[in-house]
């Protein structure tokens, strides 16, 4: 007889701004090693910057970000908190292991973008941006680490309801080496009824490497 995972709850990402998590706490554990896992046998196949920069979970650089222009687009943007356009924007990122998932920090030209990592059933990283939780599968191609978009859910107040998959929002991205050193991150997100609502695409320098 098959057991389901047991998938540890996500924090609200909506008060990442004052540092207030549900269910955290300083003596939790950390979930170090989260995308190594994930990743499996495959993470040795990664280039190195791109290990290095999970491992570090720091750094900065400068982005071009792009918006979707419709009304629905807008809508959902100003939801989610995404951030502004800009053909040259400065990003810094940092990563925190709390209560079983990463919380990343990316603050693009100094607004803020939180969301929570962590293990899902079936060896799928899940990805909370209140009030959408995103599913990938992390694999290893040709040095670059891709996130394949495995479906989406809606969590509010402790409720989940998986969104078909003609209403799931979708997301591609990869993490590869760059020129010079430091990583290439490409993300895109659309949704439907919404359409495009967001790219952005720089390269991302870790601590101790040239910024």
């Amino acid at each position: 007889m098959q057991t389901r995972a047991r998938v540890k709850p996500f924090p609200d990402t909506r008060d990442a701004r004052s540092g207030y998590h549900p269910a955290m706490s300083a003596g939790t554990q950390t979930n170090a090693g989260l995308y190594e896992r994930l990743v499996g046998e495959g993470w040795r196949e990664l280039d190195e910057p791109v290990r290095r920069f999970h491992a570090l979970a720091r750094g900065e650089g400068v982005f071009e970000v792009r918006r979707g222009e419709g009304f629905v687009a807008r809508a959902v943007a100003r939801l989610l908190g995404l951030p502004a356009g800009g053909a040259a924007v400065p990003m810094k990122l940092s990563v925190e292991p709390r209560a079983g998932v990463e919380l990343w920090r990316r603050e693009f030209a100094g607004k803020e973008f939180v969301t929570a990592q962590g293990g899902h059933a079936g060896g799928l990283m899940a990805e909370r941006a209140w009030p959408f939780e995103l599913l990938f599968r992390l694999t290893a191609e040709d040095g670059a680490l891709v996130y394949r978009s495995q479906g989406a859910a809606l969590r509010v107040r402790g409720l989940r309801l998986r969104l078909p998959r003609l209403l799931a929002p979708r997301v591609e991205a990869s993490e590869s080496a760059g020129e010079g050193g430091g990583v290439r991150v490409r993300v895109s997100v659309t949704a439907p009824l919404a359409g495009f609502l967001i790219s952005y695409e720089g390269l991302v320098k870790t601590e101790g490497e040239e910024a």
